[in-house]
């Protein structure tokens, strides 16, 4: 049975909760386990550089996971993303020492590009109007942000008690997404079957050519980047070992990345109405840039109430990163191109923790948050504004040269 015919509502169902419960995973993952990490008396470059570990999975691995998505494999796929998932938080539970986070951190990247690069192509396929497409995205993200939301909330707080009990948590988070997972529905392969070689090497030869050829997927790659490093970064890992130098619990730490998922998730209900008055790169460029400058002034929050603020200003700036880079794909690229540009796409939001974030524990380590957030955040205002001319210019050209393309591809059919 193929995508159009499947019915809708059992799929957007499958696809959220999945959605749901791993996002609460992930969030677990990112808030967690910078703290056991600190708890345990790992430096800051240390923890850098463990948060890395999975970026090297999603720069390595994520064109075969993207191939994945256009056989008859995605449910499966998706299924082993949850298996992982739960043995993961397990291997989390036992680890007290750098080495023993190594083995969970590469599960999580090998789960982490697996399910979203099979669970967006997956939303994306369910409809081909614009409008409704924008609708399935809005629902799928703010589930998204419940689970990112509740994760790390139902995680500290176990945390009070013991960090293995904390992880532990993610093991009902991929229990929920495993059952989730049996409800979609099967689909039909839209690429031929080929050898395992040949799979392989097509695969990272079509991600070539897409992020090569498609500048548009490059400004995407772009935003994904500054707006992740902001969310997962700065205000994530190093949010939270910042609020616990200054005296907040490990619960209090969680629940602010919590409570500003939750915002997020209400504020992506919105997005559907948004996104017919602005277009996915002003509602990105404008996330980005007061988003970063709200972190700028993080060193200024010397109690709750401050950090706080900059919580809040990230829940609400920084809320339509999921669906708008969601639409961007399903807009720019053919619906087999786009498990791939989903890939370059994540591969930013790792491209961001891979590198800038053993940079960024390097630079606290030496010269501290006072001096390194205002700096870091002026430079991604910056680094905005440039990826928001070169994007508008991208889309202008790409609507003025989309007919001679769509003649010449019809002058090669015949």
């Amino acid at each position: 049975m193929s995508d159009d015919r499947v019915p809708l509502a059992r799929n957007v169902l499958a696809l959220g909760l999945m959605t749901l419960g791993y996002a609460a995973y992930q969030g677990i993952c990112q808030t967690i386990v910078p703290l056991a990490m600190d708890h345990h008396g790992f430096t800051k470059t240390t923890i850098g550089l463990m948060q890395a570990v999975p970026g090297i999975i999603v720069l390595s691995l994520g064109a075969p996971f993207a191939r994945l998505a256009n056989g008859r494999w995605r449910r499966a796929t998706l299924t082993s993303c949850f298996v992982m998932a739960g043995i993961g938080s397990v291997l989390y539970s036992t680890a007290s020492r750098p080495l023993e986070f190594v083995a969970p951190q590469l599960l999580f990247g090998l789960s982490s590009t697996a399910f979203w690069c099979n669970m967006v192509s997956s939303s994306l396929r369910l409809s081909r109007t614009p409008y409704k497409i924008h609708r399935i995205q809005a629902i799928v993200t703010s589930l998204q942000g419940i689970g990112a939301f509740g994760g790390p909330l139902l995680g500290g707080y176990l945390s009070i008690h013991s960090f293995p009990l904390g992880f532990l948590a993610g093991v009902p988070c991929a229990a929920i997404g495993l059952g989730a997972s049996r409800l979609l529905s099967r689909s039909i392969a839209i690429e031929s079957t080929v050898g395992a070689r040949e799979f392989v090497v097509g695969a990272y030869a079509q991600l070539f050519r897409l992020v090569t050829g498609r500048p548009i997927v490059l400004v995407g790659m772009s935003f994904v980047m500054l707006n992740c490093f902001l969310l997962y970064v700065m205000g994530g890992s190093f949010f939270a070992v910042y609020a616990s130098q200054i005296g907040l619990s490990v619960f209090v730490a969680a629940a602010l990345i919590s409570g500003r998922e939750a915002i997020s998730a209400v504020a992506r209900l919105g997005f559907s109405r948004l996104s017919r008055y602005q277009s996915p790169i002003v509602v990105l460029s404008a996330g980005t840039v007061v988003g970063a400058f709200s972190l700028a002034l993080l060193p200024l929050a010397t109690a709750l109430f401050g950090v706080a603020l900059v919580a809040l200003a990230q829940g609400i700036c920084l809320a339509f990163l999921p669906p708008a880079v969601n639409s961007l794909v399903g807009a720019s690229t053919a619906p087999h191109e786009q498990s791939y540009a989903i890939v370059g796409m994540h591969s930013g939001n790792f491209i961001a923790q891979t590198i800038m974030s053993p940079f960024l524990g390097l630079m606290l380590y030496n010269f501290g948050y006072s001096v390194v957030y205002p700096a870091v955040g002026g430079v991604w205002i910056v680094l905005a504004l440039l990826a928001t001319r070169a994007g508008l210019r991208f889309v202008r050209q790409d609507r003025v040269g989309e007919p001679p393309r769509r003649q010449q591809r019809q002058g090669d059919a015949q």
